[in-house]
């Protein structure tokens, strides 16, 4: 949906692109007003209020015959939470839609809040970006709002996996610090990564593991290096004796 300066993906099924296709129209609108500079006080209102309608009313046009004639009308069509999200139960799509009704904040919101209020280097910024945005493609959510404890849990056991401890906790502060960000402004209630202890994540990895993460070509090259060092080191043991 979009032009090629400005596209996002609608949805997975066509239920889920007719949903977000009012808000995307909408999003163009403000684009090519911001554009041309015709951004009005009730465009910028309707910004600010972040509204939309309810996820479970499809409103459609499609035409009927009157008196002989085509016209085109209005249909609504109520749909059920799993309509929407097919792909869950029937408890996560209710939760999926009552997260929706109040149109959840995304990651880039996150950071740009967390960047008023703390003005970070411009690294930083782009740092929470990384961050976040993985925390969140791990978990498969879109919104922040959406993010639970078995999410946070899932983004954890991601970093023990591809990263060391070291870095898995630092990643881990950084997340939970931009979701203290938005519990404090009112986005959530609670933030889900208060579930992570990282005391008993290991800062260091162990020799296994190192020893795993080396590639079969590199530990026989380290290994004729080692004994290479034992065979000059030994050879200079019997110099040195020899000369006493």
């Amino acid at each position: 949906m979009g032009k090629r300066l400005w596209r996002w993906k609608a949805g997975d099924i066509l239920t889920e692109a007719r949903k977000a296709a009012v808000e995307g129209l909408h999003k163009t609108d403000v684009l090519i007003a911001e554009h041309r500079g015709e951004v009005t006080p009730t465009m910028l209102e309707h910004i600010d209020k972040n509204t939309t309608h309810n996820p479970l009313t499809i409103t459609t046009r499609d035409f009927k015959e009157v008196d002989g004639q085509e016209v085109e009308v209005t249909v609504e069509e109520e749909l059920t939470p799993q309509d929407l999200y097919p792909r869950h139960s029937a408890e996560a799509a209710q939760r999926l839609v009552d997260g929706s009704l109040g149109k959840g904040q995304t990651t880039e919101d996150l950071v740009n809040l967390a960047v008023r209020l703390k003005q970070p280097a411009p690294s930083t910024k782009r740092t929470w970006m990384t961050y976040i945005s993985k925390a969140m493609s791990v978990a498969n959510r879109q919104c922040i709002d959406e993010f639970t404890e078995d999410d946070a849990r899932r983004y954890r056991d991601h970093l023990l996996v591809t990263c060391g401890g070291t870095t898995t906790k630092s990643r881990i502060r950084s997340v939970k610090g931009l979701f203290n960000v938005a519990k404090d402004e009112g986005w959530i209630q609670t933030n889900p990564l208060d579930c992570i202890s990282l005391r008993y994540i290991k800062s260091k990895a162990t020799a296994d593991t190192r020893h795993e993460a080396v590639s079969p070509e590199m530990r026989e090259l380290l290994r004729d290096y080692q004994e290479e060092s034992d065979s000059n080191r030994r050879f200079s043991e019997r110099i040195r004796n020899g000369i006493q």
